[in-house]
């Protein structure tokens, strides 16, 4: 689950230090998360900082918070941006569905 200030670093310390409630609520939500889901920013889950996301606009700009859901499987044809193949697709949303319904 990518969590606000995906533009910070791998410790995230400034969401941690400035919505310490908002962090203590995500850890909640990932605590009953499907097996293997990560919890962060995205220097925390991808290794990587990023300019923004959703959940960052949403937090900022309106006072929601929001969080993304990253689908993901060991099939490296699913480390696209677009996932192209049906069969990939299918097989992809079958191996996230308990995430996928958690969501929901």
């Amino acid at each position: 689950m990518n969590i606000p200030f995906n533009y910070a670093d791998a410790q995230n310390s400034d969401f941690v230090r400035d919505h310490p409630h908002l962090n203590a609520y995500f850890k909640s939500l990932w605590a009953k998360a499907p097996k293997g889901t990560k919890l962060g920013n995205s220097a925390q889950n991808s290794g990587f900082k990023i300019n923004g996301e959703v959940s960052d606009f949403m937090l900022m700009k309106h006072g929601v918070f929001a969080l993304s859901p990253e689908l993901g499987s060991a099939d490296i044809k699913t480390k696209t941006f677009y996932i192209g193949d049906q069969q990939t697709l299918k097989n992809l949303l079958k191996q996230n569905f308990d995430w996928v319904k958690f969501t929901i």
